[in-house]
């Protein structure tokens, strides 16, 4: 009987992981397109600061690796507020719990979903400054300084 509750137990939480990496990427898939905006609006505002990076020497790949690691910096700082909000959260829950219940619970990070939400992050600031960036700098420098 014991080990029904445990097989029972298991099923349900590895149910609960599968609805969690769904919301997840729905989640990470929404956010792509406010990021994706926000980033191709930031490249076009500041076509002269890269028109004076290519005329100095930039190559196209470098401005390119530029702009991903500032959309990169923009999503994991984001990720890492709001996981460390949830942490805080589920640890306050899990406490109240024990607290209104007198049963002895434990706390659980969910390091696969936190792995997750990183890896779908660096896709997304991928893909989110590849094309705008390769836009903007495949043009020649003279038509750069003519883009706003």
């Amino acid at each position: 009987n014991q080990y029904q509750v445990r097989d029972s137990n298991q099923k349900a939480l590895e149910l609960l992981d599968l609805v969690f990496y769904v919301v997840i990427g729905i989640m990470m898939f929404l956010c792509f397109f406010s990021l994706q905006a926000g980033m191709t609006a930031n490249l076009f505002e500041q076509a002269k600061e890269v028109g004076v990076l290519r005329s100095i020497g930039f190559t196209s790949a470098r401005i390119c690796v530029l702009y991903f690691y500032e959309a990169l910096l923009l999503v994991f700082a984001s990720c890492l507020l709001g996981i460390m909000i949830g942490v805080l959260v589920g640890f306050t829950m899990v406490m109240q719990q024990g607290l209104f219940l007198h049963v002895q619970t434990s706390f659980y990070f969910p390091w696969k979903q936190t792995l997750e939400i990183f890896l779908l992050s660096l896709l997304c600031a991928f893909m989110s400054t590849y094309g705008p960036a390769l836009q903007l700098t495949r043009l020649q420098i003279s038509q750069i300084f003519r883009v706003m």
